[in-house]
């Protein structure tokens, strides 16, 4: 991708903002491209360029770029005499994150995440964050009616995880469950439940690493600041499919985060007047629930959506079985064929990820002497002389696992190398199981979770 090709992708994004696209857009669209030297190929190639990647590319520009690049973009919004919210949303996010007209010191990234079926509209602030926060969670509770009422004036809901989880909570037990089945056909009623569990019992850093980094793939979620997520809309890209040559159109959510540096008021005000200060239609949204009515549009139908669906793949867990020998994802039945010694390897590094707080695997003693334990239990009479090619191990493991395209959490599962013969996955200790007969047990609770150990 290059910087033109980027604008591009930007332009594109703001003429097609409000869905209506007139004269006086056109004309600016083609002084624009006339400006930045944007031809037909350029415009071609930002077809398939994420706005988050597009603006991140364009953060590389100088300052002087980046103030005149915002300016192109003002008058993009407001070539048709004026600029609605669609637009002063996208506006914000590029102005954030290029960092020219910040009305506050805020460390700003855009995010983009496959929809697969689950759509976020442009009008939600969520308070995310990985681990909680006394101090900010408090501060939300002592002012949340004044936090949701400055973010209405603009349009937007303030979505607060606890909030959301006592609406659930408020609702009638069997009116919910009797909801959920109607939504879910053909679930379990085992997993039924497990929804109506979740609902009711949804956290920030839950929603933060069950939902937007296991389910829509924001891994970073997994480590996220107390920020601001603020909705940007869905976009959509062409995607070729590999196997009969069809081009089909894959939707993207759009998300702007805003870490809080001085204060949740702080960050809101901030975040309001900056609207007010670029957008001249204000619309208003409403949100409502009760004990018997479930308010099944905006966030609250985000969240469904995310616990009932994960488009056509599935949220998995990997299961060795002593038995066969046989490693798989267990809820698609999938084998992950690689031979026994790799297998050993892999097998090696998600328990050394699961011992280890850093979850990093080190080629070193611990390592090995954990490696040659796993390689023997699966059937190796020999390892004292056995040695490790982690390099070539890795690409067999990443390419084998890059092959099982319906399973939801796969980075979660993927190993990656950095400096030093340091390995590192995602895993939790949830998502690795052995199978030792009839027995079914988590790694950590079977002989091998003790491996190692200091």
């Amino acid at each position: 991708m290059n910087k033109k090709s980027a604008i591009a992708r930007l332009l594109s994004d703001f003429i097609n903002a409000d869905s209506i696209i007139d004269a006086g857009e056109i004309d600016a669209l083609n002084r624009l491209y006339r400006k930045y030297n944007i031809d037909e190929q350029d415009r071609k190639n930002a077809q398939t360029v994420q706005f988050s990647d597009a603006v991140t590319e364009l953060m590389q520009m100088t300052f002087e770029q980046r103030r005149e690049l915002i300016d192109s973009l003002k008058e993009m919004a407001l070539s048709d005499g004026k600029c609605v919210p669609q637009e002063a949303m996208l506006l914000m996010a590029v102005d954030y994150c290029l960092g020219v007209e910040r009305p506050v010191k805020m460390d700003a990234m855009v995010l983009s995440a496959e929809s697969l079926g689950v759509l976020f509209d442009r009008t939600k602030v969520i308070y995310v964050e990985s681990q909680y926060n006394d101090a900010l969670n408090e501060e939300i509770k002592q002012n949340l009616r004044y936090i949701e009422s400055e973010l209405k004036v603009i349009g937007m809901d303030f979505v607060y995880m606890p909030s959301v989880s006592e609406d659930f909570r408020n609702m009638s037990d069997d009116y919910l469950r009797k909801v959920i089945a109607y939504l879910s056909p053909g679930v379990k009623e085992e997993k039924r439940e497990s929804i109506y569990e979740s609902l009711c019992n949804i956290t920030t850093d839950g929603f933060c690493e069950k939902l937007l980094a296991r389910k829509l793939g924001l891994n970073v979620m997994r480590s996220i600041e107390p920020s601001l997520l603020v909705t940007l809309g869905v976009t959509t890209m062409p995607f070729v499919n590999e196997e009969d040559g069809s081009v089909v159109q894959k939707s993207y959510n759009q998300f702007l985060c805003l870490r809080i540096g001085d204060g949740v008021m702080n960050a809101v005000n901030a975040f309001v007047d900056r609207y007010k200060e670029i957008v001249e239609v204000l619309n208003t949204s409403f949100s409502f629930s009760s004990r018997n009515r479930i308010a099944y549009f905006g966030f609250h139908r985000s969240l469904f959506d995310m616990m009932l669906y994960s488009g056509r793949k599935q949220e998995c867990t990997l299961l060795y079985d002593v038995k066969t020998g046989v490693l798989k994802f267990r809820e698609l039945d999938d084998v992950v064929n690689l031979s026994r010694k790799v297998k050993a390897i892999y097998l090696t590094m998600l328990q050394q990820s699961l011992l280890n707080v850093d979850r990093k695997m080190r080629l070193n003693d611990r390592a090995l002497s954990v490696f040659r334990e796993i390689y023997y239990d699966m059937g190796c009479d020999d390892t004292d002389d056995v040695s490790i090619d982690l390099t070539g191990a890795l690409t067999r493991i990443r390419g084998e696992l890059a092959k099982h395209t319906k399973v939801q959490n796969l980075d979660c599962f993927m190993p990656e190398r950095g400096k030093n013969s340091v390995v590192t996955t995602n895993v939790d200790t949830s998502q690795v199981w052995i199978a030792d007969g009839e027995e079914m047990l988590l790694m950590m609770d079977w002989r091998w979770g003790s491996l190692g150990k200091k």
